[in-house]
């Protein structure tokens, strides 16, 4: 399905699209684990900040009681402003430039809102086709700084970018 959307452009002219970033890290040996330390929805520690992962720009979705996370890289900070646009959030599974990838979009009602391009391997659960909507939080190294809520599907090539229906 043809889309007449377009991807909003970000603080430095570009969408986010950290697919390159991890094919760099992977080649060069970054294996580090994430660790996550929980209380229900919230995150309590982590080494993402810190690791190579973090340092390198990469960001992460986890999930953890029924809410996505997504774990702002320091160097990325400047994309908050543009999430924030968005009333809520479409988490789409799919195929993007060759592989299992996650489609984040702020829905902000207009033909371009943000979206960003996670690699599967950036993210520690599935997107479901569910009806059911869930809340994603995102969280840079101060603690979380905004949520929506947000709705999951399927679609077999991203980028999908179709409104929630």
């Amino acid at each position: 399905m043809k889309s007449d959307r377009q991807f909003q452009l970000g603080l430095n002219g570009t969408y986010v699209d950290t697919t390159s970033f991890l094919a760099d890290k992977v080649e060069q040996g970054v294996s580090e684990m994430i660790i996550l330390e929980n209380d229900g929805a919230d995150i309590t520690s982590t080494n993402y900040f810190d690791s190579p992962w973090g340092q390198a720009g990469m960001y992460f979705l986890s999930a953890n009681a029924g809410v996505a996370r997504l774990l702002i890289p320091d160097n990325e900070i400047k994309t908050i402003r543009e999430m924030q646009t968005g009333k809520f959030c479409v988490l789409t599974s799919g195929i993007y430039m060759g592989q299992s990838s996650v489609e984040i979009m702020f829905e902000d009602l207009t033909r371009a809102p943000f979206a960003m391009f996670l690699p599967q391997a950036q993210c520690d659960f599935r997107i479901e086709n569910s009806r059911k909507p869930m809340s994603l939080s995102a969280w840079t190294r101060t603690g979380k700084v905004s949520q929506w809520t947000a709705f999951q599907r399927n679609s077999k090539k991203l980028p999908c970018l179709q409104p929630w229906k």
